[in-house]
């Protein structure tokens, strides 16, 4: 009975209950719409190759070298990697036991061993303020232009700033020798896109090397003759970078030196050489846009120009003294560099990417109190590269290019005339773990 008293009653009261429990009207929102920007994850892509060796990457301020170490320095402690000093005083890299003409050194994706001689002397080419090397010691990317069949040393600067950096460092050894480094740098907010400033630059003082026991053959107070090395360099630089990964930058740097050049023992006539002026500067502007979409798929657009100045003054001297200079040879190079890359998607595995890349070498070589000699190269390639995500975590990557050459000036010599060259490249990777 109470339950059928209970079940009426519910049944009278409940439509109350319910329109009791009606929501009130809206309130007035406490805060106006908004647009909200958007949120860009940018995470950097471990270094590989396909069907090729790992790539190395080497944090400068982590090696144990000397304060204001240049690029040869720090190459020393890399395995794989070769490096010594030629009869000029110049240094002379090599991957894997490859020619010193064939492995390319970028700074800021730009080529530098596009120069006179295809080669570059890493020992003027300072790291105040690199943010890192990537040293790849085969052939990784066609794409990267001529004189790459080795491998690549790339040095990173305004690239990846994304936190500020500063580093001082400062230091000594029993053998008197002094270093002294600097840089500052930092992501400055800016619009909808992020300021990357950086400065920086370093002193550096060698004097004479050290003799073994055993030598006493151009040996003063225990010191070999003519080794002494005094550097100083700079950088700077600026990249701005939008929300969607567009980025325009500008960079310089540059050294100057003078340096004694080991005699030449092991020849019955010696040269007795010094070196007072070496000198080296480069500015580099850099844009890109960016991986953006496209009505078929995504792609991107990658510019970097390259302008480098260099001079290197050889005095000759007579005798080991060092007093009288019997000759001179002055050499002015300065070299022009364009890199081109493009690259989109194909589909969701796969990518293609063309690659073109040009230089312009002029070098002016004063023997004595003679006219300069003026000598002029041309260098160029065009490069197509697609890269494929396999099933069963493989990778697969084709590549062709073409490179030419051609000398208009030769120092009124014969030139040898235009050549061509093709070059190709198939890499296949599997991935065993991970």
């Amino acid at each position: 009975m109470r339950s059928r008293r209970f079940a009426l009653a519910l049944a009278v009261f409940a439509p109350a209950l319910a329109g009791a429990q009606q929501p009130a009207p809206s309130a007035r929102p406490d805060s106006t719409a908004k647009p909200l920007h958007p949120v860009v994850v940018r995470e950097r892509q471990r270094a590989r190759a396909v069907g090729g060796s790992a790539i190395v990457e080497v944090a400068v301020d982590s090696v144990r070298t000397a304060p204001a170490a240049n690029l040869d320095a720090v190459l020393r402690t890399v395995p794989f990697v070769g490096v010594r000093t030629n009869s000029r005083g110049e240094t002379e890299l090599s991957l894997r036991a490859s020619d010193s003409r064939q492995p390319a050194v970028l700074l800021e994706g730009v080529p530098l061993t596009l120069g006179w001689d295809s080669r570059t002397d890493a020992s003027v080419i300072p790291l105040s303020a690199a943010s890192g090397i990537r040293v790849g010691r085969t052939l990784s990317s066609l794409m990267l232009g001529p004189n790459v069949s080795s491998g690549t040393i790339e040095v990173g600067l305004t690239e990846g700033l994304t936190a500020p950096r500063r580093f001082l460092s400062l230091g000594t050894d029993q053998t008197g020798a002094l270093g002294f480094s600097g840089s500052s740098g930092a992501p400055i907010t800016l619009g909808t896109g992020t300021l990357a400033v950086l400065g920086g630059g370093g002193v550096r003082h060698r004097p004479d090397l050290i003799a073994p026991d055993a030598l006493s053959r151009r040996v003063t107070s225990g010191r070999r003759d003519n080794t002494d090395l005094t550097q100083r360099d700079y950088v700077g630089g600026v990249r701005y970078t939008t929300v969607n990964g567009a980025s325009l930058g500008v960079t310089l740097t540059g050294a100057r030196g003078a340096r004694g050049v080991m005699a030449e023992d092991h020849l019955l006539t010696p040269r007795f050489w010094r070196i007072p002026q070496v000198d080296r500067d480069v500015a580099i502007l850099s844009a890109g846009t960016g991986w953006r979409p496209t009505p078929f798929g995504s792609g991107q657009i990658d510019l970097r120009l390259g302008r480098t100045r260099g001079t290197q003054r050889i005095d000759q001297y007579t005798d080991s003294s060092y007093r009288t200079v019997g000759t001179t040879e002055r050499g002015d190079d300065a070299t022009t560099t364009t890199r081109l890359i493009l690259e989109h998607s194909i589909g969701s595995r796969g990518e293609i990417g063309l690659g073109v890349s040009s230089a312009t070498i002029d070098y002016d070589e004063t023997l004595g109190a003679a006219a300069p000699v003026a000598y002029r190269q041309r260098l160029s390639s065009v490069a197509l590269e697609t890269d494929w995500e396999l099933p069963q975590q493989l990778r697969l990557s084709l590549s062709g290019s073409r490179d030419q050459a051609e000398n208009p000036l030769t120092g009124g010599r014969a030139p040898l005339g235009e050549r061509q060259e093709w070059g190709a490249r198939v890499g296949l990777s599997k991935t065993l773990l991970g």
